[in-house]
């Protein structure tokens, strides 16, 4: 530190004040592992090395915070399925082309929400009124999901977490869920009674509110860690593809939930 080259008398040997092992950086660490490094350590700037530990040079702060910048905003734009310099440099081609291929994927799973209402007409035959909950509860599980996989990717990017954490990471999402989706289900039957003016279909309500918050918890958070472990950028995983899958999984949810219990409240 050249602090302590200053302070120190002018007969110190530098051996004896200076740091035999300093944190370091390689010439090929990820710029990312440099930002963690600096933050870890709370440093203004970080020694550059080559594979013979020979100083190569130095990363400062502005380089940092620089590449924190450019990464923040690449994570925000593969996010939503698209790319960070879509506005700035790309023609409207290339932008669309980018965009389009998550676009396509979020398409096809929605086209399965579309065959589960298909597959459950008869329910909603049934009780037309129940539909009346179907945006609601597709919202609800959508937004749970999306906090659910934003927290597992933040926590992933910023290596708050290692390979091993990931399964417990899952675990804890568990019982927060049974939690949130307690406290939806619980208004939802109330909105589902007042609504529709019967507590068999407020029943039903209630219930398909809890099960899909909590299966949209899982799903948010279970994404993100295979997408990671096949070797795909686990940001993907928290746009689109499960917002539209958690649709799907809680539209399906709700017609068996009011399938099985029509005969018995209807």
């Amino acid at each position: 530190d050249l602090v302590d080259v200053i302070n120190a008398r002018d007969d110190m040997p530098l051996a004896k004040i200076m740091d035999h092992d300093p944190v370091r950086v390689h010439h090929d660490t990820d710029q990312e592992e440099v930002v963690r490094q600096v933050d870890k350590y709370d440093l203004i700037s970080i020694p550059v090395v080559d594979d013979a530990d020979r100083l190569l040079g130095a990363v400062t702060v502005d380089d940092v915070i620089d590449a924190l910048q450019r990464e923040v905003t690449e994570d925000l734009a593969t996010v939503v399925g698209a790319s960070a310099d879509d506005m700035l440099t790309r023609s409207p081609w290339r932008a669309a082309r980018s965009r389009i291929p998550w676009l396509l994927v979020a398409l096809g799973v929605s086209l399965l929400s579309a065959g589960v209402i298909r597959l459950f007409e008869g329910t909603l035959h049934q009780a037309v009124m129940l539909a009346a909950f179907i945006p609601v509860i597709t919202a609800m599980s959508g937004n749970s999901g999306l906090q659910s996989s934003m927290v597992a990717v933040r926590s992933m990017a910023l290596g708050l977490i290692d390979e091993a954490q990931m399964g417990h990471m899952v675990l804890r999402q568990i019982p927060m869920a049974l939690l949130i989706g307690t406290v939806c289900g619980l208004i939802a039957f109330l909105a589902g009674l007042l609504l529709l003016q019967s507590p068999g279909y407020g029943l039903i309500v209630g219930i398909g509110m809890f099960a899909a918050i909590l299966s949209g918890n899982i799903v948010g958070s279970v994404v993100p860690v295979l997408f990671h472990r096949v070797g795909l950028d686990e940001a993907l995983a928290s746009g689109p593809f499960v917002t539209t899958m958690n649709d799907t999984v809680s539209l399906l949810i709700y017609f068996v939930t009011a399938m099985l219990l029509l005969p018995i409240v209807g």
